[in-house]
C-alpha cells in the first residue's frame, strides 16, 4: 500500500510533528509512506522512512498525489500548522486523523487571523449552525462572547470533515460524537507514544524501562511545558503559587512558546514570583528531556479541553513523572491513580491540595507516575497504533463511492435551490443525478 501523509513535521514547534515522527517508523513496516510539507526544513532522519515531497500551497503536485491507495491529513487547531493541510483535504478526499474535536479556535484562526476575513469566518459558521450560530460568531467578534462558548457550542468539527472518507480519533469522547453523526467511517485508536529508557545514555537504543527519580529534595521542582496558550491555566497557577503558604519549597519551570509573554512576565512581577518562576522558552528536545528528568510534578491543566488527547502527558508518563491534570474531557476518563485532579471552579484549592501532598506524602506521587509509566506501555504502544489504522484503511477506501454520493447529492440540492430561486434549471442536473445513480446501483 502506497500512502499519502500530511502533518507539520520535526523540528516544527507542534506534538503533531513529533507524533508522525513516533508513528512514522512502524508505519513504513506496512506501507510506503510519502510525507507532505510546506515546511522549508525538516529532519532528515524521516527520510529513512518515507520519501518527503515538498510543496507550495496553492501549487500542489496533482499526480503524483493521485498515484497512492490513500491520503491521511493530520489536523489540530492551530491554523499556522494545519491552514495548508485542509486546504488540500478539502478538494482531495481522504482519511482525517484528528488531532482536537472541537476546531472553533482553529477556523477562527484562519478567518480572522491569518485571511482578515471576518466575513468569511461568519459565512461559515451561518453555513454550519444557522442564524443561531450567526449570531453567537458576531458576538464573539464584538467581544460579548468568549473563545469558551464557542468551542462547547460551535465546535465547527464537520467543516473540516466535509471530503473526508473516514476519521481517526484519539479519545472515546470523539468517537461517540462522531459515530451518532453517522457520517464518516470512524476509527478509535489511543494516541501513540514509544515507551523509551530514559536512565540510559540518550545515544543509547531506547528499550522500554522508564526513569527512575531519585528522592524529592527542596526545592520541590514544579513543570509547565508545550506550547502555552490561554486554556494552559497559568494565571491559576501562579495565582496559586503566591497564595500557597510553603511557596518557598517550590520552583515553576516553565519549557515552551508562551502565547502572551510580556503579560505574563507582568503577572509574575506583581505576584512577587520572580525567585520562584523561570522562563526557559523553547529548547532542544533532549533538553526537555532532562528538565523532565529532574522535576517532581508536571502541571499539565487543560481548560478549556478541545477535545484532544494529550502528547504532553503521555510524554509526561514517560518519566514516570506524576502530574496535576484538569478533570475535563479525555484527562477525567484518566484512573485517579495515575493523576492528580483539579476541578475546574476550584482549582486553586485543589493546586494547594496537591501541593501540599507533594510535601508529606511523596510516595503517593512517585505511585502514581509508575501507574502513569504501565498506562503508557499497555494502551499506548505506536505498534498498535498503526494495527489500527491498518486495519481501519481498507473501509474507508471502499467508503469512497458513498462518498462521492453524498457530496454530489449535496451540489445537486444546492444547485436546485439555485436553479429554482433563478428560475434556470442547468441541464447539468440530471447528468449529476445519473451519476449518483450509477455509484449507488
Amino acid at each position: 500500500m502506497k500512502l499519502n501523509w500530511f502533518s507539520p513535521l520535526p523540528p516544527a514547534r507542534t506534538d503533531i510533528a513529533h507524533y508522525t515522527a513516533r508513528v512514522l517508523p512502524f508505519l513504513a513496516q506496512h506501507a510506503d509512506v510519502l510525507l507532505w510539507t510546506d515546511q522549508s526544513k525538516w529532519d532528515k532522519k524521516l527520510e529513512i522512512f518515507g520519501k518527503v515531497i515538498s510543496y507550495t500551497p496553492g501549487k500542489t503536485p496533482w499526480k503524483t498525489l493521485n498515484q497512492s491507495d490513500l491520503t491521511l491529513f493530520n489536523i489540530g487547531n492551530n491554523a499556522d500548522f494545519h491552514q495548508s493541510i485542509l486546504d488540500i483535504a478539502n478538494v482531495h478526499p481522504g482519511v482525517i486523523i484528528l488531532h482536537d474535536i472541537s476546531l472553533h479556535d482553529f477556523f477562527a484562526g484562519i478567518h480572522i487571523c491569518r485571511k482578515n476575513d471576518a466575513n468569511g469566518y461568519l459565512s461559515l459558521m451561518k453555513r454550519y449552525y444557522g442564524a443561531d450560530g450567526l449570531e453567537s460568531a458576531k458576538a464573539f467578534l464584538n467581544g460579548s462572547m468568549n473563545g469558551h462558548h464557542m468551542s462547547c457550542h460551535y465546535p465547527l468539527t464537520a467543516a473540516a470533515l466535509d471530503n473526508a472518507l473516514g476519521v481517526v480519533v484519539h479519545t472515546m469522547e470523539a468517537f461517540s460524537t462522531l459515530t451518532q453523526a453517522r457520517r464518516w467511517p470512524t476509527c478509535y485508536a489511543p494516541l501513540p507514544f514509544l515507551p523509551t529508557d530514559l536512565n540510559c545514555n540518550v545515544s543509547a537504543p531506547p528499550t522500554t524501562t522508564g526513569a527512575i527519580h531519585p528522592p524529592m529534595k527542596a526545592p520541590l521542582r514544579l513543570i509547565v511545558f508545550g506550547y502555552i496558550g490561554p486554556n494552559r491555566c497559568l494565571d491559576i497557577v501562579f495565582q496559586a503559587l503566591a497564595e500557597f503558604p510553603g511557596k518557598d519549597k517550590f520552583q515553576l519551570d516553565i519549557y515552551g512558546e508562551l502565547h502572551e509573554k510580556e503579560r505574563i512576565l507582568k503577572q509574575i512581577n506583581a505576584l512577587k514570583l520572580k525567585r520562584h518562576v523561570h522562563l526557559h522558552g523553547f529548547v532542544p528536545e533532549i533538553d526537555l528531556d532532562l528538565a523532565l528528568a529532574a522535576a517532581d510534578l508536571s502541571i499539565n491543566l487543560r481548560y478549556p479541553t478541545m477535545g484532544e488527547a494529550s502528547g504532553s502527558q503521555l510524554r509526561i508518563w514517560n518519566h514516570s513523572l506524576p502530574s496535576l491534570v484538569t478533570r475535563t474531557g479525555w484527562y477525567a476518563s484518566l484512573p485517579r491513580e495515575a493523576v492528580f485532579f483539579v476541578n475546574p471552579g476550584n482549582e486553586v484549592a485543589d493546586i494547594h491540595a496537591c501541593l501540599n501532598a507533594l510535601i508529606n506524602t511523596q510516595e503517593q506521587f512517585t505511585a502514581m507516575g509508575k501507574n502513569g509509566r504501565n498506562l503508557l506501555e499497555t494502551h499506548h504502544h505506536p505498534k498498535a497504533y498503526v494495527s489500527a489504522l491498518m486495519d481501519f484503511f481498507p473501509g474507508t477506501q471502499t467508503y469512497t463511492a458513498t462518498a462521492e454520493a453524498f457530496n454530489l447529492s449535496t451540489k445537486l440540492a444546492q444547485d436546485s435551490i439555485m436553479s429554482i430561486l433563478s428560475d434556470d434549471y442547468p441541464s447539468t442536473l440530471k447528468t449529476i443525478a445519473s451519476h449518483i445513480h450509477e455509484l449507488l446501483v
